[in-house]
């Protein structure tokens, strides 16, 4: 049909010259994301958390998702005008000590797993944790690591990284530790969280859950599947 632009299909570059300028900006933008994405997945979080808080021009909970209307080829005044507020103030946010938003933890399944690892805790004799000399309750517990975390629900990958991390002092330290401290501080290492944040998303599993609370106050049995 005469008039008609012809749009890019595949290599094919477009001819209309309204759509050859988009295409220059909307491939330079995605090429600055995916750049900043590769150096550091927190610029690209940055960037889009600034979009949001300043232009509104993202909708998704996580703010990672983009409007429809923002990559239009004819964009609306509401679309120029959010641009340009961004433009004018784009306060990038401090994200050094966040965790990503893939990153989060699932407070149910750290609960899980935390009363999980209670119940393996509950087998051992219950003269071990009043039990004084330390080097024995080492070994002992160094031996027992791999059934303790058999059941937690993270990815085996990440369970075998983490009983391959724990050294002779994180053994000596857990040694001297009553049940559920010794619990918290194995969550916390398969987490990689410090002691106090796990307390506090146990604490907040509590509330969010407290039926779970209520039945697995002595840990909770893991049957697998067969």
């Amino acid at each position: 049909m005469k008039g008609r632009s012809k749009k890019s299909n595949g290599n094919i570059l477009p001819q209309d010259p309204l759509e050859r300028c988009h295409l220059r900006w909307h491939c330079l933008f995605w090429g600055c994301v995916r750049a900043l994405n590769q150096y550091d997945p927190k610029l690209t979080v940055g960037l889009f958390n600034a979009l949001e808080k300043t232009g509104g021009l993202t909708v998704s909970e996580d703010s990672l998702t983009f409007t429809g209307e923002l990559f239009d080829l004819n964009p609306s005044d509401d679309i120029l005008a959010r641009a340009k507020a961004f433009y004018k103030n784009p306060k990038f946010p401090n994200l050094k000590w966040q965790r990503l938003p893939w990153e989060k933890i699932n407070v149910s399944l750290l609960f899980i797993d935390y009363s999980s690892i209670l119940h393996e805790l509950n087998k051992f004799p219950p003269k071990f944790f009043n039990y004084r000399n330390i080097n024995n309750k080492k070994s002992w517990l160094k031996d027992m690591l791999p059934l303790i975390f058999k059941h937690v629900s993270r990815h085996n990958k990440e369970k075998l990284e983490a009983l391959s991390e724990i050294t002779d002092w994180d053994l000596i330290k857990w040694a001297r530790l009553s049940k559920k401290e010794l619990a918290v501080n194995l969550v916390a290492h398969i987490y990689i969280l410090t002691i106090p944040n796990t307390r506090k998303l146990l604490a907040t599993a509590r509330r969010k859950h407290p039926l779970w609370a209520k039945w697995w106050k002595h840990g909770l049995e893991m049957i697998e599947s067969k």
